[in-house]
Order: C-alpha cells, then sequence, then structure tokens
C-alpha cells in the first residue's frame, strides 16, 4: 500500500485504513505500507519513497500497488500510461481506491 502524508484532505491514518478495507475487501495480503512525505504534485518517479515501492515489485514482495486515487498519477497522462507499462512488464497492477466523505480530514470552523 503506498500513500503520501502530505494529502491536505485525507489524514494518513485515515488514508492507511482505507487501503487496508480496499485490499482487505479483495482478499489481498498487505506486504508492505510505504508512507511518502514527497508533495502530491512531484512527479511519482522523483518521490522519495518510490524506490521502495520499486523494490517491493521488482523483488516480488509484492504482486501489486494500492494507492489512493491521486497518491500515484493522474490516469490518462503519460506518467500513467508509464507507470502502467512499468507494472504490466513485471506481472503487476495498480489498484486505486476511492477516499470517502469519511474519510477526509475534519476542518476546524474557521
Amino acid at each position: 500500500m503506498y500513500a503520501c502524508t502530505t494529502d491536505p484532505h485525507t489524514m494518513v491514518t485515515k488514508a492507511v485504513e482505507t487501503l487496508s478495507r480496499h485490499a482487505i475487501a479483495r482478499e489481498w495480503e498487505v506486504a508492505e505500507v510505504i508512507t511518502d512525505t514527497s508533495p502530491l504534485p512531484m512527479p511519482i518517479f522523483e518521490r522519495e519513497q518510490w524506490t521502495a515501492v520499486k523494490e517491493a515489485i521488482n523483488d516480488r514482495r509484492a504482486e501489486g500497488i494500492v494507492a489512493l486515487r491521486g497518491h500515484v498519477c493522474v490516469a490518462g497522462t503519460a506518467t500513467h500510461t508509464e507507470l502502467l507499462d512499468w507494472l504490466a512488464y513485471r506481472a503487476a497492477f495498480l489498484s486505486v481506491a476511492e477516499v470517502t466523505s469519511g474519510d477526509r480530514a475534519e476542518r476546524a470552523p474557521v
């Protein structure tokens, strides 16, 4: 599972809970939880913890990536295509979990 800790809309604990529910619903065993402090706008292949994600796939410790929408890359972009090609070459997958309103960070009234 992969989550960025810099998402201003979703707390890390909520992100991990959402990803866990997503994986459990599909009866997937979670091999590793990787949290990344890189900013969400930073290209995925340049993020600090992306190396750990790649190593988990390359070493076959993980068969795929489960991430929140917006934490990896935008669908339909060249980066998304490059990621899917990279995963396909390794017979791995990307599964994107949706964040519900209940998983969003609570905002204090101004």
